[in-house]
């Protein structure tokens, strides 16, 4: 059963390095990219007489866009123009992309640590692992 363990490993460590590679080839796909999240805003200008604070019919300015992103610890917000709209909005996508494909690096990086190294020993016990994982 050790060599039939073995191969399965094997078979098991080949499937998380192609799914590896497909997921870095991805990233190397990605064009400019910007953290955040993108949302309309209408402002009222409180000007005497602006259609804005009309009693009856109120219309507040905009849609605006704004950008919203927590950087380094820093929540910032800022409007994006109107022809930069379509640009930005790709920037965002990408930068959800690339979280995507890392996030599942890492799980293929915890799988593959699963296999190895997280379980040493001359035969690979998987009930063992999946025991260990649960008590630590």
């Amino acid at each position: 059963t050790g060599a039939l363990l073995q191969g399965r490993l094997q078979v098991a460590e080949g499937d998380v390095g192609g799914l590896e590679q497909n997921h870095q080839s991805g990233l190397q796909g990605l064009g400019p990219m910007h953290p955040g999240s993108l949302s309309k805003q209408y402002s009222v200008c409180g000007r005497a007489g602006c259609k804005c604070i009309d009693p009856t019919n109120p219309q507040p300015h905009g849609p605006y866009t704004k950008l919203t992103f927590a950087h380094k610890g820093r929540f910032t917000c800022r409007f994006v123009r109107a022809e930069s709209v379509a640009e930005v909005t790709a920037m965002v996508r990408n930068y959800k992309k690339f979280r995507r494909i890392i996030a599942q690096l890492v799980d293929l990086a915890i799988q593959r640590a699963k296999l190895g190294p997280l379980c040493p020993g001359p035969q690979l016990n998987l009930l063992r692992c999946r025991l260990t994982e649960i008590t630590c």
